[in-house]
């Protein structure tokens, strides 16, 4: 029955859960803010909407989606050149993300992995000499290292707790003695 028990204990213990963004909050801002904004800058990320509209002049341009585990900034217009020193900044959660493990995948002129800043909580993107064309996008995958989140101290509390309350219990419960 030990055997069984810690069986069991180890599996609960090594189970674990996927870190997303989906459900945190993301901070959004564009500069130079003279001619660009975030529609929302302040935002829960949620994989079936867009979080932000990136706005020139208070047309939306841009869409800026979060997935689980990916980016993707889609552009809303027919062709947009940049070269205002455009430097779009996200900030999240720290740690949900390592900064050296992304991918790229990516179809505007002019953007590649050196215009990318990524330091775990602020994602910058510098879009300065950038050319899109209708339907470019940027895609970033996150292969998160952190992706796997363990649930041990949680469960290691609550099993702690049950044992305590057990001992507890049968400390506090009067012993009946019969005559018989």
């Amino acid at each position: 029955m030990k055997n069984f028990a810690g069986c069991i204990l180890f599996l609960l213990c090594s189970w674990s859960s996927n870190a997303s963004i989906i459900g945190t909050q993301v901070v959004c801002d564009i500069e130079p803010s003279i001619i660009w904004e975030c529609d929302d800058k302040i935002a829960i990320a949620d994989a079936n909407n867009s979080e932000f509209d990136l706005l020139l002049m208070g047309t939306p341009f841009l869409s800026v989606n979060f997935e689980k585990d990916a980016l993707l900034i889609s552009n809303l217009q027919d062709n947009l050149s940049m070269g205002a020193n455009e430097m779009l900044s996200l900030s999240f959660a720290p740690n949900l993300f390592s900064p050296s493990d992304f991918a790229l995948l990516t179809s505007v002129e002019g953007f590649d992995a050196v215009d990318i800043d990524f330091n775990q909580e602020l994602l910058a993107l510098n879009f300065n000499n950038t050319r899109w064309s209708s339907e470019d996008y940027i895609l970033l995958s996150f292969q998160s290292s952190a992706s796997a989140v363990s649930n041990a101290p949680s469960l290691l509390l609550l099993i702690i707790g049950l044992v305590a309350l057990k001992r507890r219990l049968a400390k506090n419960t009067p012993q009946f003695k019969s005559n018989v």
